[in-house]
């Protein structure tokens, strides 16, 4: 049934990415900010319980709640509990933390079922790929990735993706490097600007692979790592 233009006029979701440095405050940021904006949301954390201690202190009084995965099986659990939760109404964002360990952890585990690599990367790549839709498609619910950033090496292997470029996402592995962000609406650099406040650094020049795909506002910014000001600042306002 056609829908018409009209009705994208309404509420704003997020479909964002934020990369940044391990240690720089992006998962207690993140889910603070998400807490005080938008209400009760759902944590896939792909790290661990002790990761997110600090967040938790942060909140107290703003309650959220989380699945730590440590296998496929785990997030095809976490992704029917964020699915089913936000088709309720309970849950207004989801919050993928650090995607690029749960995408290692199921690296070595299918490196260790499939003796042919490249049978490997191809399942690795199909399946966080699948993931990754399947959260996008949660509607009328906030949905965010982290993932680390961090320097790698820029020496290219003959036929495979390069490790660093437009668009790519240097943690994870082949294709999926371009895919995933490619998915993504929002691609957000988060870090601590020079007077050590965190910052959302919005279509940054120079910065590969950072930007926004959606939404009226295409300036370069550094804006405040507050989610409320992420949506102002996507929508124009």
């Amino acid at each position: 049934m056609p829908q018409d233009s009209s009705s994208l006029e309404g509420a704003l979701y997020l479909r964002s990415l934020f990369l940044g440095p391990p240690k720089e405050g992006k998962t207690t940021t993140l889910i603070k900010s998400a807490c005080e904006s938008l209400g009760l949301g759902y944590v896939i954390e792909c790290s661990s319980k002790e990761h997110l201690r600090t967040a938790q202190a942060e909140t107290v009084g703003k309650p959220w709640q989380f699945d730590v995965v440590k296998s496929q099986e785990d997030f095809d659990t976490a992704i029917k509990t964020a699915r089913g939760g936000a088709k309720e109404g309970k849950y207004k964002w989801v919050l993928v933390d650090d995607f690029n360990v749960f995408a290692d952890r199921l690296e070595v585990k299918l490196h260790e079922q499939f003796k042919a690599g490249y049978v490997a990367f191809q399942q690795l790549g199909m399946i966080l790929q699948n993931n990754t839709l399947r959260l996008l498609d949660i509607p009328e619910c906030h949905v965010m990735f982290t993932m680390h950033l961090m320097e790698v090496s820029e020496a290219v292997i003959e036929g495979q993706v390069p490790k660093k470029g437009k668009g790519l996402v240097p943690c994870l592995t082949g294709k999926s490097r371009n895919v995933i962000p490619g998915h993504m609406n929002q691609v957000i650099l988060f870090q601590k600007n020079r007077n050590g406040e965190r910052v959302f650094a919005v279509n940054p020049e120079g910065v590969w692979g950072i930007g926004i795909q959606g939404g009226r506002n295409k300036d370069t910014a550094e804006i405040p790592a507050d989610l409320n000001k992420l949506i102002e600042h996507i929508r124009g306002t």
